[in-house]
């Protein structure tokens, strides 16, 4: 009887601090969409007037971050008040494969829900495929679609990393289109919370954060004491200065622009130690993620080879039904 009355007293004692908790984000995103103002609201307002509500949307701003203590509402201020975020620009890397469209289509259906990102999608094609492109399109994100192939020399490489090319196109669209913001590798066919896309919205140098299910040890983290990045829990270390996967960090463009010579190297496993130490970063640059890098908001995951479709597999009494047109749609 007592330890069921204490198990009451606690679930009560949570309930009443988590509403108290809702009651003042409610309040603080209130008094943010009251700050915004109503849009038919009259043009000839005094401009000191307009330089303080800027003051106070900045302020309110600040204030919803230390509340949820992520960045969360920051999509939600962009929304309420037009205020401009820093872009981010994540280059993925593709090929043609049975999974590669279901792949793009669950990292676009992630990427719909943060705002104020740039998609760059690089084939390992001649040509951009039209069948991706038509995923694209219907995503609804901004984006910019290209291709890349490995050069005639490094075909025969044994020792090369998978996607290099793909990332260095991008990276050179990036270099020329792009000025300010975050970049961020995302593969098609690993998961991502969306938490982690606001969170390294605001690097300033070099942002790292785990990476779950990957390697021996199924986890890839910086270490972090004190707050300071002092080393790497990976399993393959090898003398790499930054043992980080390629999805467990994110760069501002102004680092990436301070070293224009920077490039993803061809050695196999270390594509991120190399494109970090060539942008001249140091352990004290890295701005831990994810709560300290206490928290997973990024998956190693990858899709299973299924068999593969044959349109051979379409009998002769079903040639006039939707197979024929299904199994060409999943062919092209």
């Amino acid at each position: 009887m007592v330890r069921l009355t204490l198990s009451r007293m606690v679930m009560v004692m949570v309930v009443v601090v988590e509403s108290l908790y809702l009651m003042v984000v409610l309040q603080k995103m209130a008094e943010l969409e009251m700050s915004c103002g109503d849009p038919d609201h009259d043009q000839d307002e005094d401009e000191d007037d307009d330089e303080n509500d800027l003051v106070d949307k900045e302020e309110m701003k600040k204030e919803l971050l230390l509340i949820n203590g992520v960045l969360f509402p920051d999509a939600a201020a962009t929304a309420w008040c037009g205020i401009a975020w820093p872009p981010l620009y994540v280059i993925t890397p593709t090929y043609k494969r049975n999974t590669q469209l279901a792949d793009l289509t669950r990292l676009a259906q992630t990427l719909m829900h943060v705002p104020a990102l740039h998609w760059i999608v690089v084939e390992d094609a001649e040509h951009p495929r039209e069948v991706v492109g038509e995923l694209l399109v219907r995503s609804g994100l901004p984006f910019t679609h290209l291709s890349a192939t490995t050069p005639p020399e490094y075909k025969d490489a044994k020792m090369m990393g998978r996607g290099v090319f793909n990332r260095r196109e991008g990276l050179r669209w990036v270099r020329e289109h792009a000025t300010e913001g975050v970049l961020y590798f995302a593969d098609d066919d690993n998961t991502y919370d969306i938490r982690i896309f606001e969170q390294m919205r605001g690097t300033r140098r070099a942002s790292v954060f785990p990476v779950g299910m990957i390697l021996s040890l199924g986890i890839s983290s910086p270490v972090v004491r004190d707050g300071k990045v002092v080393a790497f829990h990976d399993g393959f270390q090898a003398g790499r200065k930054f043992a980080v996967d390629m999805a467990g960090f994110a760069v501002n463009l102004r680092v990436v622009h301070a070293s224009p010579g920077a490039t993803i190297p061809i050695r196999v496993s270390y594509l991120e130690d190399g494109f970090l130490r060539q942008l001249r970063l140091e352990l004290e640059d890295l701005e831990p993620l994810a709560w300290g890098c206490t928290q997973v908001l990024v998956w190693h995951t990858r899709t299973n080879r299924p068999a593969t479709p044959n349109m051979d597999h379409v009998t002769k009494d079903h040639l006039d039904t939707n197979l024929v047109h299904l199994y060409r749609n999943i062919l092209r």
